[in-house]
């Protein structure tokens, strides 16, 4: 309960603008916003202690609303359930990313939530921020503690996952003998062998993945991956070929591998399709082609 008996009257006042609305129940963000632009106008130029005790508690009450709508203090099984639409999210942010990269964001923001080092800076304004972690104390971060151990053991899984896939030599269902074991490289020599090599390689794979007895959404959704091998192999094409070891056609076949989860939708909206729910691979879609060109 506020003892208004141990303020005096300018100090009452000032109080009075940091209490929100009488009966009402504010957004926390929008409460947030209110009262980051009085600490800049009023609080910081005033630096009355009573009064900065009294926003430090404003700050608290909203806070804790605020961030149980921020995907760094989710639940776990929240976090978990709702991954691969926040992955999405990231992308769409970052074009360039791959999930590693995403994984890697979210293990060190769980880490400064554990080791109570993480700061929030919050834009209340179109030029301004202010970091909110300074006013409520590192012990406020206690209680999402648990929470974020338990992400953080679900993203390292799922990081160790990702990162054994591509440094990985790409195994298959199919008998790869060992010049076999990079696909890209089995696929350009292919196109040599038939005389292919400077023909239009996109019509060629797009031609040869369609005539597969696959269904229409995944034929759709692997469109671009095909545009993505085009790539690759126009790359090539303008190196020495002779001059390309195992090793780096062992990286571009894994570059591959790992983006052709890019793709468009049959609506033309861009999307991300996790590799490991995909039931067509990469491996697969490059079989598919060199049995029609061989």
């Amino acid at each position: 309960m506020l003892d208004f008996n141990k303020y005096n009257d300018y100090q009452k006042k000032i109080i009075d603008k940091l209490l929100p609305f009488v009966n009402s129940k504010p957004d926390p963000k929008l409460e947030l916003i209110r009262l980051c632009l009085l600490y800049k106008d009023i609080v910081s130029v005033d630096n009355d202690r009573l009064v900065l005790d009294y926003f430090k508690t404003c700050i608290y009450s909203q806070l804790f609303g605020f961030l149980a709508k921020e995907m760094q203090f989710y639940q776990d099984d929240r976090f978990i359930e709702e991954f691969d639409s926040l992955f999405e999210n990231y992308m769409d942010e970052h074009v360039e990313a791959t999930e590693i990269d995403f994984i890697k964001d979210c293990i060190l923001a769980q880490e400064k939530i554990i080791d109570k080092t993480f700061e929030y800076h919050f834009k209340y304004s179109k030029y301004d921020s202010l970091e909110l972690m300074q006013f409520v104390g590192r012990d406020f971060l206690n209680q999402y503690k648990i929470r974020s151990q338990r992400k953080k053991m679900f993203l390292q899984k799922r990081l160790s996952k990702l990162s054994n896939a591509t440094s990985s030599p790409i195994t298959t269902s199919y008998s790869w003998d060992k010049e076999k074991s990079y696909p890209i490289k089995q696929l350009y020599k292919s196109l040599l062998e038939n005389n292919l090599i400077e023909d239009n390689i996109e019509d060629i794979f797009i031609k040869a993945f369609t005539a597969q007895p696959l269904p229409l959404e995944h034929k759709i959704k692997w469109l671009h991956s095909m545009s993505l091998l085009a790539h690759f192999i126009n790359e090539i094409k303008e190196r020495d070929f002779i001059g390309i070891t195992d090793n780096q056609w062992a990286q571009m076949s894994n570059i591959f591998l790992n983006r052709s989860g890019n793709s468009f939708t049959d609506d033309g909206k861009y999307h991300y399709n996790n590799l490991d729910k995909t039931k067509i691979k990469g491996q697969e879609i490059i079989s598919d082609i060199l049995s029609e060109i061989s």
